[in-house]
C-alpha cells in the first residue's frame, strides 16, 4: 500500500500520542530535550504540577540535607496523579521522557536490531 493509499484508509499510525527529541550538542556541553504531546480536542484540558518531597539524605553530615530531586515537575490532567504523557523534571537536573515510536510498515521490522532496553 502506498503513502497515500495509506493515509486515505484513515488508519493511524501507532497508538500512542507523544514525541520525543534529544539532542547532545558538539562535544556534550549541552543536552537539549523536547516533548510534544498530540491528542484529541477533548484532551486538551492539561495542568503543569509541581510535586515537593523533601525527603532528607541519611548518613550525611548535614542531618537537613534534601535530597537533590525532591521537586518533580510534569504535564497532567485534573484528576490524575500521575503525567500521562510520560515526561517529568526532576529538581536534580534528571528528565524522564517516553516515547512512541510507531510503525505503519511492518516488513521494515526486519532492519531493527535490538541492542539493549530499559524495561520498567
Amino acid at each position: 500500500m502506498s503513502m497515500e493509499e495509506w493515509v486515505k484508509s484513515g488508519r493511524i499510525i501507532g497508538d500512542g500520542h507523544c514525541s520525543a527529541l534529544i539532542k547532545v550538542l558538539p562535544g556534550n556541553t549541552e543536552l537539549y530535550v523536547s516533548h510534544v504531546t498530540w491528542n484529541t480536542y477533548q484532551s486538551m484540558l492539561r495542568i503543569l504540577k509541581k510535586y515537593i518531597f523533601p525527603f532528607r539524605r541519611t548518613g550525611v553530615s548535614d542531618p537537613d540535607d534534601i535530597n537533590p530531586g525532591h521537586t518533580v515537575s510534569f504535564s497532567s490532567y485534573p484528576g490524575l496523579l500521575s503525567s500521562g504523557d510520560d515526561f517529568y523534571i526532576m529538581s536534580s537536573g534528571l528528565v524522564s521522557l517516553e516515547t512512541t515510536i510507531g510503525n505503519g510498515n511492518p516488513a521494515l521490522w526486519k532492519n531493527v536490531t535490538a541492542t539493549g532496553e530499559v524495561s520498567l
